[in-house]
């Protein structure tokens, strides 16, 4: 396993709980995204060849994703997985911190803000609304090896979703 894990799934309790049971039986220093600060992107294409996400980051991402599906129907993820195409994606990374995620995240939602395939859910005809879902922002103060996180690590990221996702552009 590299530094970088990106695992996609469903966004359901199973495909969650099946993960969380793969994941736990590798060496506890393997078990990123679910031991380690981590990033998640829940994105959902829709008929009109649009998407909407949300961004966030946790130090437990098991536990995080079951209160999202908990929530109830207002919750970003819910709202998502209710288009019934959402796809949630966890970023580990074994050098990720509480700093670094906070800013893999804003980093995340700056992209996604530009990419003009995304737009909003309430408003399928108005692709000129932000497509993401996310409430806040998180700009980060500078931090130690902040450099490396901008500079390398989230190029690493960006680079393995614009290749995963045929409609994040480069």
């Amino acid at each position: 396993m590299d530094d970088l894990n990106i695992e996609t799934i469903g966004i359901n309790k199973k495909d969650l709980n099946d993960f969380s049971d793969r994941i736990t039986k590798l060496p506890t220093d393997m078990q990123y995204p679910i031991s380690f600060p981590s990033v998640y992107i829940a994105d959902a294409g829709r008929k009109n060849g649009q998407h909407t996400a949300y961004v966030g980051e946790t130090n437990f991402i098991i536990q995080r994703t079951k209160e999202h599906l908990e929530a109830g129907r207002t919750d970003a993820l819910v709202k998502l997985k209710n288009t019934g195409l959402a796809r949630l994606h966890m970023i580990g990374h074994k050098k990720f911190n509480k700093s670094a995620t906070l800013l893999i995240e804003q980093m995340l939602m700056n992209y996604l803000t530009g990419d003009p395939k995304f737009s909003s859910l309430e408003d399928d005809n108005d692709s000129s609304k932000n497509g993401l879902l996310n409430l806040r922002n998180n700009e980060q103060p500078n931090f130690y090896m902040r450099g490396m996180y901008e500079n390398e690590i989230f190029p690493e990221i960006w680079d393995s979703l614009r290749h995963s996702f045929k409609h994040v552009r480069g």
